[in-house]
């Protein structure tokens, strides 16, 4: 009798184990063009991705956030606006963002599938930091060795002929190292 209670038990451990999935505090830092994201909830990893309080990165890059708890949805938007350029649901794998349409010369909307949708951490929203910050327009990079993330912004600039270059705030981003000297990509 009890090598069948402790055969049930070990059964029990081994399904809770195996159904949770892993998470883990991220070590290294987010940096948005150059300047740490401070919060007062780390980063986490799950299924082998950045998972970042969305109000901390969001209001980091010049952001709003808001909650809608009846739908459990989290929507991104432009300063002063209640419209949202990237709407979650909490535990979906699917999300909505709008991105620029150069053909048809307007913005349209598009949906994502995500591998680790948005969730609820101790009572945080946690969602995706590369597809947040993708869907607006910023450039990622993870460096493996410090396991910190950088988050640059794109700059367009119009040539006197009506091209468009593009510039990142990478200029002082080479071969993994950033420049602690120099913090204005316009220099």
């Amino acid at each position: 009798m009890k090598k069948i209670k402790g055969l049930v038990c070990v059964a029990l451990v081994a399904m809770l184990v195996l159904g949770m999935s892993v998470s883990v505090f991220a070590s290294g830092k987010i940096y948005v063009d150059l300047n740490e994201v401070v919060s007062d909830t780390p980063s986490q990893i799950i299924n082998n991705r950045t998972m970042v309080p969305v109000r901390a990165i969001t209001e980091m890059l010049g952001y709003d956030v808001y909650w809608h708890n009846d739908t459990r949805q989290v929507d991104v938007c432009e300063k002063g606006s209640t419209v949202p350029v990237i709407a979650m649901q909490i535990d979906s794998t699917k999300a909505y963002y709008t991105k620029y349409d150069e053909e048809l010369g307007e913005s349209v909307g598009v949906e994502a599938i995500l591998d680790s949708p948005a969730t609820i951490i101790n009572s945080r929203t946690f969602v995706p930091l590369r597809f947040i910050s993708e869907a607006v327009g910023y450039v990622v990079e993870w460096i493996p060795e410090t396991e910190d993330v950088y988050l640059f912004s794109l700059k367009a600039y119009v040539n006197t002929d009506g091209s468009v270059e593009y510039d990142f705030y990478l200029s002082h981003y080479v071969d993994g190292v950033v420049s602690e000297s120099e913090t204005d990509p316009l220099l």
